[in-house]
């Protein structure tokens, strides 16, 4: 009897031990903000631009304030990497943004004029 309570004591404290450090880590979590709203680039975006890639995701809007508006992004720019990785789609763009787990300084290659230009872009913490 004394071995089966010890072992539910066990229990219990490996499940209340596992629950507060799962907290405590998802506290410490940052989670970042460009404030920008996006799109993919369509047929008729090709078009106008003149551009004959559809990868990258355009910029719709900007909010303000933002780290996208301070830092010169423009509504219409086309964001094709980030930190390296390739943007193919506002999909790649969102996903980046929402794990991204490194100190908030990152740099966005965007195509402007049909010129790519490298914007350095501080996030902001939500």
């Amino acid at each position: 009897m004394f071995i089966l309570c010890l072992l539910n004591v066990t229990k219990i404290l490996f499940l209340y031990c596992f629950f507060f450090y799962s907290l405590n880590l998802y506290a410490h979590e940052k989670k970042y903000i460009l404030g920008v709203s996006v799109g993919n680039i369509t047929k008729s975006v090709m078009e106008k631009l003149e551009i004959k890639d559809k990868s990258g995701a355009i910029i719709l809007k900007l909010f303000d304030p933002s780290p996208a508006k301070k830092s010169g992004l423009l509504v219409g720019d086309i964001i094709l990497k980030i930190d390296d990785q390739n943007i193919d789609n506002y999909h790649d763009l969102i996903n980046f943004i929402s794990i991204y787990e490194g100190n908030g300084n990152i740099d966005i290659i965007t195509l402007r004029n049909k010129k790519k230009i490298n914007i350095p872009v501080n996030l902001e913490e939500k």
